[in-house]
């Protein structure tokens, strides 16, 4: 255990606790007492439930009270947490910062543990090698908030360098090597739907599974849509919305609208579905005609079809992988898909983790074009003249011929005469 500095007292919880010390299962606590030269008497700073904190309240008291300036380097790690993520009045030099509200509580509640474990630690007195020690034992997805973090401290000046910069990431590849379900196992979840909830519940989750699996739509968009985005004739959809969390509508992911291709399978679906609802009706709601969330109430209905169909464990995010695939097999381009998709980066996505496209057809895609093959491949560019190399002058146009004109071919005949 630890030795206790002067100045700070273990204390037993006797009855009625202290403000500081709620934690539920605690008996003892540190009471802190410290020497205010202002005043030349010791005062009374609080109680709290571990010496690290306490050992910062004492110090934090002393230097208030000793008349020394205090910078950005002095506050705690938990107060620059709170600050960026919270707050939001953090600056990157000049420009402030503009994250999306989900990012911004994804980061924050990846740093819970590392607020939990250095959030009393003054920012100037952190040792890098227990942080880098304490990376090794946590997921990926903390250590990567982290290093979030502390980039974001070093460009708002508040940190010289990050300390974890060159920590190994641990972030796997996602869905990259995702085993994308077949076409059986769709009409399969779609027959599920239908059984797990008759009646019109269980034409709906039929018809949203089918639209997500032959659309690309994220559930998030499918959730937000009414009759009136449907263009039935033409075969658009036109997306404005998405729901949230919550089950509110916000804009889109990237804030543009987006209008995309109705596959024939998505209209027939909605066609049928059409003909049971209102014309002010969300498309996609629960049995209490509420808003589905991408959280608890979809799970509610999600989690029986996926089991009754043998997908125990499939997110039903992964339809839209089933999209890309489809439409790469059929010959679809990347950057078509990504506008489908609601992608801005051209296909990148698509290629590097959405598209798992057939080996099977692949190579059959290959064979056809090594059979259909008509050009050979030709000379583009005419060659420079070569330079002498001591006086950089041209080359004598007899020894430039020579040098640029193709090598003479020998065949047997001629080498045997």
């Amino acid at each position: 255990m630890a030795p206790v500095p002067p100045g700070i007292k273990q204390v037993k919880l006797l009855g009625r606790q202290g403000p500081d010390c709620k934690r539920s299962g605690m008996t003892t606590c540190y009471e802190v007492k410290a020497y205010n030269p202002q005043v030349k008497q010791t005062q009374y700073v609080g109680r709290f439930p571990s010496l690290d904190e306490a050992k910062e309240a004492k110090h934090r008291f002393e230097e208030k009270h000793s008349g020394k300036p205090t910078g950005p380097q002095r506050m705690t790690y938990k107060t620059l947490v709170e600050d960026l993520y919270l707050k939001r009045d953090m600056t990157m030099g000049r420009k402030p910062r503009n994250l999306k509200s989900n990012t911004i509580k994804t980061n924050y509640y990846a740093l819970r543990p590392f607020v939990a474990k250095f959030g009393s630690m003054r920012i100037d007195r952190l040792d890098e090698d227990d942080l880098i020690a304490w990376c090794a034992t946590q997921p990926g997805n903390v250590v990567e908030g982290a290093r979030s973090m502390f980039s974001w401290a070093v460009q708002a000046r508040r940190i010289k360098h990050n300390p974890i910069t060159h920590v190994p990431s641990r972030r796997g590849d996602g869905r990259k090597d995702l085993l994308v379900i077949s076409t059986e196992d769709l009409n399969g979840l779609v027959v599920a739907a239908e059984n797990c909830r008759p009646g019109l519940m269980g034409l709906r989750l039929g018809v949203l599974l089918i639209l997500l699996a032959y659309s690309g739509m994220r559930p998030s968009e499918a959730f937000a849509l009414r009759p009136e985005h449907l263009d039935l004739e033409r075969r658009r959809i036109d997306l404005d919305w998405q729901s949230d969390d919550r089950g509110v509508p916000q804009r889109l992911k990237n804030s543009r609208k987006r209008r995309i291709v109705m596959d024939p399978e998505v209209h027939a679906a909605l066609e049928r579905l059409l003909l049971h609802i209102h014309a002010d009706d969300l498309l996609f709601r629960t049995v209490k005609g509420t808003a589905f969330n991408t959280k608890s109430k979809w799970t509610y209905y999600w989690d029986p079809i996926r089991k009754c169909a043998g997908l125990g464990s499939m997110d039903v995010y992964e339809l839209r992988h089933y999209c890309a695939t489809m439409l790469i097999d059929n010959g679809a381009a990347p950057e078509d898909i990504a506008r489908q998709f609601g992608h801005s980066d051209g296909g990148t996505l698509i290629r590097q983790l959405y598209g798992h496209p057939d080996d099977e057809l692949t190579r059959q895609r290959l064979e056809h074009v090594m059979r259909t093959r008509k050009h050979t491949i030709r000379r583009r560019l005419e060659p420079t003249p070569p330079t002498t190399r001591d006086q950089g002058q041209p080359v004598p146009a007899v020894l430039a011929s020579a040098i640029t004109a193709p090598p003479h071919r020998v065949d047997s005949e001629s080498a045997a005469a």
